[in-house]
């Protein structure tokens, strides 16, 4: 007699739960715990062709080995699917570091702060040995404060090789950590250390005012458009009563369009229906920054180190209307568009962020969940850390070498200072400052406010340039990330600026620390 569907799909799933368990036969099978109720945990296989199954003794699974691949050995139930785990280890390949006893200098120093590191996850990942609490990288938990202590003595390591001139250790000890970073925070993600979260992920939860005052600042952010037409061509941001702030590049390119032709949109945002009202137009009456000589290279897209991709234009309005207009960008609230707090100090590596623009013409959109990939500024410790990341990154492909040379060459040290900060002025886009950051923005969000997500949600930068549009899901590194101006970059460069300085320094554009 044939078989049903309901036994055919029986007898499939006892095969596969059969070949599970020959390979638990063969020995430890590589994988992950993964939780799908509190307390309720299933195995998934690295090898893909083998059956996800539930585990019968969850109670036997340490909450540091859930999330981590880990080596288990096991039984399993082929009638009931379900597995019955005996003994797990956190997966440590590649992340192992390699015999050291014959290794001298940094090489052995970064050997044992891994071996250190791992030592201290394999006994915590054990049943009974930390609560859910206890996975976070951070000082306050003894475990997190050993392994961030484990971690500054391997970048330490790190640092000294390049110092001495060893390249081959720097390389080795750059193809440990691109997996012993990942197993770190497989086994601690909960943690508030800015360093890991814009890698690896973090929590973002936020109270519920500052999502009103987002909607509120949506206001503020303006497109700019043709007289007649439809769609924006770029964004850009009110920072005083006249003055928006916006990208270069935005008025040239294949066509010129010089600032006294294009107008400023205000309140250009889609309705619940789907609908979108024609947005209140300003015409542009003037650029006053940069200064008119420089606006021969901004049309002709010629930005560098003596020239940033921004510009600050002034707009006009016709008689009888007021210069700012009142506008609906959430149903029900009509807001007058204020100007936009600048915030100089720059934001630090993982920090949130937002980005408000309008993309590919359409209606102000709200960009969440950013995070800072490549600081515009940083220093010390948290310098040597982002070299890291970036040379386990690429170690092994063919531009390796070429990236850090490049790396290297952007972050220029400054030691004017009591601290000696280095700035990123990137030297694949001649040498302008920057800022690499994810979000999820696309053409026409050019010249558009990237905000700080905490403290004052303060304007921190302009977007310049994003990723082409692919619709592929990438990795966030040293090449695949949104480019960024920063305002403290701006700043400066308007501070030189005799039309403008009187401007920030009476209060007109307001710029806080």
């Amino acid at each position: 007699m044939a078989q049903s569907v309901s036994e055919q799909v029986d007898e499939k799933l006892r095969t596969a739960a059969e070949r599970l368990a020959d390979a638990f036969g063969r020995g430890a099978v590589f994988g992950q715990f993964v939780e799908r109720a509190p307390g309720s945990y299933v195995f998934a296989p690295e090898d893909r062709s083998l059956p996800i199954l539930a585990v019968e003794n969850s109670a036997r699974i340490g909450s540091i080995a859930v999330g981590p691949k880990v080596a288990a050995r096991a039984e399993i139930d082929a009638e009931q699917r379900t597995i019955r785990i005996l003994s797990y280890q956190l997966d440590v390949r590649g992340a192992a570091p390699p015999d050291s006893r014959n290794a001298s200098g940094p090489l052995k120093d970064a050997a044992e702060s891994a071996r250190s590191i791992i030592a201290r996850l394999q006994s915590a990942a054990q049943p009974g040995a930390m609560s859910v609490e206890s996975r976070t990288l951070d000082s306050d938990t003894p475990l997190g404060n050993a392994t961030l202590k484990d971690i500054d003595s391997f970048v330490a390591a790190y640092r000294t090789a390049l110092d001495v001139g060893r390249t081959a250790d720097a390389e080795a000890i750059a193809t440990q950590w691109r997996t012993l970073r990942g197993q770190i925070v497989a086994a601690l993600p909960d943690g508030d250390d800015p360093e890991y979260k814009t890698l690896y992920g973090a929590a973002d939860n936020y109270a519920p005012w500052r999502y009103d005052r987002i909607f509120t600042d949506a206001a503020s952010v303006v497109a700019l458009g043709e007289p007649g037409a439809n769609t924006p061509l770029c964004s850009g941001v009110l920072v005083a009563a006249d003055l928006v702030l916006t990208a270069g590049h935005c008025f040239g390119g294949a066509r010129v369009r010089p600032p006294e032709t294009l107008e400023v949109w205000f309140g250009f945002a889609e309705r619940p229906d789907g609908s979108s009202p024609s947005p209140v137009r300003r015409p542009v009456a003037e650029a006053i920054a940069p200064a008119q000589e420089k606006w021969p290279d901004v049309f002709a897209g010629k930005f560098s180190q003596h020239l940033y991709d921004y510009a600050l234009i002034r707009f006009k309005s016709r008689p009888g209307e007021d210069v700012v207009p009142e506008v609906t960008i959430v149903p029900g609230k009509v807001v007058r568009p204020a100007p936009q707090c600048l915030r100089e100090t720059p934001p630090q590596r993982a920090d949130p962020l937002y980005v408000i623009g309008y993309p590919r013409g359409r209606p102000a959109t709200i960009h969440d969940n950013g995070r800072v990939e490549l600081p515009y500024r940083v220093q010390g410790t948290d310098f040597d850390t982002l070299r890291l990341d970036v040379d386990a990154d690429f170690v092994g492909e063919p531009d390796h070498d070429q990236i850090l040379s490049d790396f290297d060459n952007s972050y220029v040290l400054d030691s004017s200072g009591v601290l000696k900060w280095r700035y990123l002025f990137d030297v694949r886009d001649n040498g302008q400052p920057r800022m690499g950051v994810i979000a999820d923005t696309f053409r026409g969000n050019s010249g558009g406010p990237v905000y700080d997500h905490e403290r004052d949600q303060c304007v921190v930068g302009i977007l310049n340039r994003g990723m082409g549009d692919t619709g592929q899901r990438r990795e966030a590194d040293w090449k695949v990330h949104e480019r960024v101006l920063p305002m403290h970059a701006i700043i400066k460069d308007l501070e030189q600026n005799p039309v403008v300085a009187p401007l920030l320094a009476d209060g007109t554009i307001k710029v806080i620390q």
